[in-house]
């Protein structure tokens, strides 16, 4: 994650531990988005609408959520905006029940 970013870190309601982090970087007019996840834990929609599946990958655990990329900016506006007014850490932590529409 490069200095200066903000991120959103994903986890399961269940079994805690984070599944996937993604983060944001604005440097010199341009923005940035990268990020990294346990194997397993993450996966493309394949309707087609830029989707992000995000699930736990504990046997047996059913919860999951479909990060839309709507609610993705909407996260990463409000961490930044919190984190450059002093009331927060760049990084936002969520589990998987609070994200987008979730199935448990």
């Amino acid at each position: 994650m490069p200095a200066g970013s903000v991120a959103l870190d994903f986890t399961c309601d269940t079994h805690g531990g984070r599944l996937m982090r993604l983060w944001m970087s604005r440097q010199a007019g341009h923005t940035t988005f990268g990020g990294e996840g346990v194997q397993g834990a993450w996966d493309n929609d394949t309707s087609g609408c830029g989707v992000v599946m995000v699930r736990c990958n504990h046997d047996d655990c059913r919860n999951s959520a479909r990060l839309t990329n709507e609610w993705l900016v909407a996260s990463f506006r409000q961490v930044l905006v919190n984190f450059e007014a002093g009331k927060g850490l760049p990084i936002a932590w969520f589990p998987l029940s609070q994200v987008g529409a979730s199935n448990s």
